[in-house]
């Protein structure tokens, strides 16, 4: 019987067979590697909804957040316990996150505890969430300036533009105020149909329910929505160093103008609106001073108001090419707040309380 001598591996194959399993090893730990950060990101949000849904908890029956030195390992009031063990982010940090921001730090906010926020930081990308430094408020989740932004804050001067959200902000300065020279983009567009809800996502409006219409004329805001609580009160959905204004401070705005006659038109002090609303876009209206009327003539202010229209109580969409809406950040009380509105018929700029599902534009003034 003869035996058959069988062909081994060569060195070669052998090399190439050992370098093969080394490069799947390697995908396969860089796999892993990347699936323990995605679950560690998506517990760091669970977290944070966890704790959110104990303060809600904790507000409906005591009608205030609780003061930050009482939430450390646990959130109680007396003897109901509301979460009984306060969590830690887990380790180790990811992306540009720190150990010193991987962490969930709670704050009281606003007059007698009526808000809060819990700064905390993400590795990378969750659902519409960025990587990065976090604030959660009782409306929702919103990023924190980056360093980037904070140099920029610093060497601005106003009549300069800067960056938010990926979008550019002319500015304005009108008397002693400084304004944004453009409505407020910032969130996930839904459907003007429905109410924009206290979740993790910013959301906005967009006339005609297009995204077109937002990169045009900005997004629309219902004021809860808007008055997300950041580092200040009446911050809201505007960046660090900027707020949206109080109704104080649009009287503020209309009483310069109406103080300064090359603001008014036809002679008339309180016939400012002209000087506010941008020089093209509205729907053409017959009558002397009226926005619509002669409107290369408009905006000698530069606030560049635009005919964005805004939401109805019915969650229809409207008025655009005919109105501008802005809200204020003071509330009116009972589901109202204030804000000041014009259209293409008037010569006027007037302030009424609107109902809070209303969906309105947003401008920003400096701190």
């Amino acid at each position: 019987m003869y035996k058959t001598n069988k062909k081994a591996f060569t060195l070669v194959e052998l090399l190439v067979v050992i370098a093969i399993i080394g490069v799947l090893a390697t995908l396969a730990i860089v796999s892993l590697q990347n699936a323990r950060k995605n679950t560690r990101d998506a517990k760091r949000i669970a977290d944070i909804k966890q704790i959110q849904t104990a303060l809600e908890l904790f507000f409906n029956d005591n009608g205030e957040y609780p003061a930050s030195t009482s939430v450390t390992s646990s959130i109680n009031s007396g003897a109901k316990v509301y979460m009984e063990i306060y969590p830690d982010a887990p380790t180790p940090p990811d992306g540009d996150c720190t150990e010193e921001n991987n962490q969930y730090v709670y704050t009281e906010a606003g007059e007698d505890n009526g808000s809060y926020v819990i700064t905390f930081c993400l590795g990378g990308s969750v659902a519409s969430l960025s990587s990065g430094v976090k604030e959660a408020s009782p409306f929702g989740i919103v990023g924190v300036s980056s360093e980037e932004e904070e140099e920029e804050e610093i060497a601005f001067s106003c009549g300069d533009s800067f960056s938010y959200a990926g979008e550019s902000y002319p500015t304005v300065e009108i008397g002693t105020q400084c304004w944004t020279a453009k409505n407020l983009n910032v969130g996930t567009r839904i459907a003007g149909a429905s109410d924009q809800t206290n979740n993790s996502v910013l959301e906005k409006y967009c006339n005609n329910d297009l995204e077109s219409n937002c990169d045009v004329y900005g997004g629309l805001y219902q004021w809860n929505e808007m008055m997300q609580y950041t580092t200040s009160v009446n911050q809201g959905i505007c960046p660090s160093g900027w707020h949206v204004p109080t109704v104080t401070e649009w009287i503020t705005l209309t009483t310069y103008l109406s103080a300064n006659s090359q603001y008014w038109c036809g002679g008339t002090s309180t016939w400012i609106a002209k000087a506010l609303a941008s020089s093209s876009g509205w729907t053409s209206y017959g009558t002397s001073c009226r926005v619509g009327n002669d409107q290369p003539s408009n905006n000698s202010s530069g606030f560049t108001a635009l005919p964005a229209g805004g939401r109805s109580t019915g969650g229809l969409l409207v008025d655009l090419t005919l109105v501008s809406y802005f809200w204020s950040s003071s509330s009116g009380g009972s589901g109202s707040s204030w804000g000041r509105y014009f259209s293409q018929t008037h010569a006027l700029v007037a302030g009424i309380e609107f109902s809070n599902v209303i969906g309105f534009s947003v401008r920003c003034i400096k701190d």
